[in-house]
């Protein structure tokens, strides 16, 4: 069985600043929403680039280059992440 979002493919970066301050638990509840299938270190940014697949992202035609997203995080109490959502970047 093909997987559903096979074609839900995306583009997104997180700051090497937020990685390395970020707490554990944090990290893992915003990563579990993508399977990573490329991810560049941006020296002169200091971010990450990710492409991945994603429930959270927009279905494009199979041949089409994946969108860029930015990825909105919620936190909750003791600043605990309660939400994740991905949002086409405007050009």
């Amino acid at each position: 069985m093909k997987n559903k979002n096979i074609n839900r493919i995306g583009r997104f970066r997180i700051s090497l600043v937020l990685i390395e301050k970020a707490e554990y638990d944090n990290l893992v509840s915003v990563m579990k929403n993508f399977i990573v299938i490329r991810c560049e270190a941006m020296f002169a940014s200091r971010e990450l680039e990710y492409t991945a697949i994603s429930h959270l992202f927009e279905e494009k035609e199979p041949n089409a280059i994946a969108p860029e997203y930015n990825i909105e995080i919620s936190y909750g109490k003791k600043n605990k992440v309660i939400s994740v959502e991905a949002k086409i970047k405007s050009m």
